[in-house]
């Protein structure tokens, strides 16, 4: 009985774990990077290095980019806009970097083309700590006191103002937990 419960909650537990981590997985990609640079390095060699929310992002067929639209907040190196835009590849094997609208990031792009890549610092602001610091202040954008804020694309509701998202999740890990005790309390004399 204990030899088949314990089976049982293994299958259980490679069930809900083995979705998540599918999804986890990053993408295969031919590019390789020999490891990103010192951020002193990269600010020399980039045209353009800003912070700033992705507003849109379009397919160029033309030049088979990706094109980049952000509000900015703060430049370090070059033009000093409140809208600025930079291409990137599809991914893969082009080196192309994974933007997503409503994120805010550290950008930094190449002076002849504003090319963004996987093997350069650009990174979501939540990953950017060192370069934060290392860069200093910089020049911040003046929006009169009412600055754009990341945002979900799909109602550009404020992130930090999803606090419905806590209540669903403890729902969902509190209805795993109780199908396992289900299982185990239920089905488990009858699988013994």
């Amino acid at each position: 009985m204990a030899r088949m419960r314990g089976i049982v909650l293994v299958l259980l537990t490679v069930g809900f774990v083995t979705p998540i981590l599918f999804l986890m997985v990053p993408r295969a990609s031919a590019c390789s990077c020999e490891g990103k640079p010192p951020v002193s390095v990269e600010l020399e060699w980039s045209g353009l290095v800003f912070r700033g929310i992705a507003k849109s992002i379009d397919d160029d067929d033309l030049s088979k980019a990706i094109i980049i639209t952000f509000d900015v907040l703060t430049v370090w190196k070059g033009e000093i806009a409140k809208e600025l835009t930079v291409f990137t590849g599809h991914g893969g094997g082009d080196c192309g970097y994974l933007f997503h609208e409503g994120v805010e990031y550290i950008v930094y792009a190449s002076p002849d083309t504003g090319g963004v890549g996987i093997c350069g610092r650009t990174a979501p602001i939540w990953a950017a700590g060192d370069d934060l610091r290392e860069l200093g202040p910089g020049t911040e954008i003046d929006y009169g006191g009412n600055p754009p804020t990341a945002y979900d694309p799909a109602d550009r509701t404020p992130l930090g103002e999803k606090t419905w998202v806590i209540p669903i999740l403890a729902t969902l890990i509190a209805g795993a937990l109780a199908l396992v005790w289900l299982v185990m309390n239920r089905l488990g004399p009858r699988l013994s």
